[in-house]
């Protein structure tokens, strides 16, 4: 009786490690919102950066447009003057 007594201890005793290993464990996971903030912190960085890019591309493209009509048009302007072969 008393070897099944000793067996019992060490089982509850195992069965109690575990059981704070695994609550350490948790708590760790619980302490995630730190972590959940700085990645949604990261994130929202990442996106104005890339809204910054997509407003700089865009005014890029834009200027380049222009400066392609112009382009057109002066080279239809010499074009209309012969001044350039018209399949040059």
């Amino acid at each position: 009786m008393a070897f099944s007594l000793v067996g019992l201890l060490m089982f509850l005793a195992l069965f109690a490690g575990i059981v704070i290993v695994a609550g350490l464990g948790i708590s760790k996971l619980s302490n995630r919102p730190s972590l959940d903030r700085e990645v949604s912190d990261r994130l929202a960085e990442i996106e104005a950066r890339l809204y910054e890019i997509a407003e700089d591309s865009h005014a890029r493209l834009a200027e380049l447009e222009e400066r392609t009509d112009i382009t057109e048009r002066v080279l239809a302007d010499v074009r209309d003057r012969k001044e350039i072969p018209p399949g040059a």
